[in-house]
């Protein structure tokens, strides 16, 4: 039999059985010239650790496609990709595949998938529902990632911003400073103040002892 390949992507939940099971029947459908690619961004779903398990049992070449530094969880006996759109270049390298979803409404990679796959003309089936087809909708769009704008995310400034910014320390740092000497000011002036009171209270004693003194005398 011919080489074939079966991307899978996604983070529906099933059970093990399950993904043994139907991987287990494709890979004797089609024989054992197979490839599984694993597409994921930066760890693999519980579902795709069962099935690169299940490949390296029956002898299935495994390829990962996901971020730089990703985690490989048990599977790190595999050939490994580093991209920053694991989906899209997974696909694009292996147009032919039969593309796998473990399919959850919470995960947007199952719709950036689906949306890939219409671009490419492929099929998609449900891995979490007995390989049903999938059929995207008319007008499937992909998820969305806020991007910080430019003016935020840039983290080099003009020659004007720096000394801007060194005016404003310099501000800061002379306001700190006559902060300080109040403060220091403020302790002298109370300091004299107890001790004007101490030279007091010492006097009027001194001045009620020697009256006594004539007193007695």
């Amino acid at each position: 039999m011919a080489n074939y390949t079966v991307i899978l992507a996604g983070s529906g939940t099933t059970s093990r059985a399950n993904v043994e099971a139907l991987m287990s029947d494709h890979y004797y459908a089609h024989g054992e010239q197979g490839t599984l690619i694993l597409a994921f961004n930066s760890k693999p779903s519980q579902g795709q650790v069962w099935a690169a398990q299940q490949a390296k049992q029956q002898n299935i070449d495994i390829i990962v496609y996901a971020n730089a530094g990703a985690f490989l969880d048990s599977i790190s006996h595999a050939t490994m990709v580093e991209t920053a759109r694991p989906i899209d270049e997974s696909i694009k390298a292996f147009k032919e595949s039969e593309v796998f979803i473990l399919w959850s409404d919470d995960d947007p990679d199952c719709a950036d998938v689906l949306s890939v796959c219409k671009t490419y003309g492929l099929a998609s089936y449900d891995l979490c529902d007995g390989l049903a087809k999938i059929t995207p909708a008319d007008e499937i769009k992909r998820s969305s990632v806020p991007v910080m704008p430019e003016s935020e995310a840039s983290t080099d400034k003009t020659p004007e911003e720096v000394e801007e910014d060194e005016e404003e320390e310099e501000e800061e740092e002379l306001e700190d400073e006559e902060v300080e000497e109040g403060e220091e000011e403020e302790y002298d002036d109370a300091v004299d103040d107890i001790y004007a009171a101490i030279d007091g209270f010492i006097d009027l004693i001194v001045n009620r002892l020697a009256k006594k003194l004539k007193e007695d005398k």
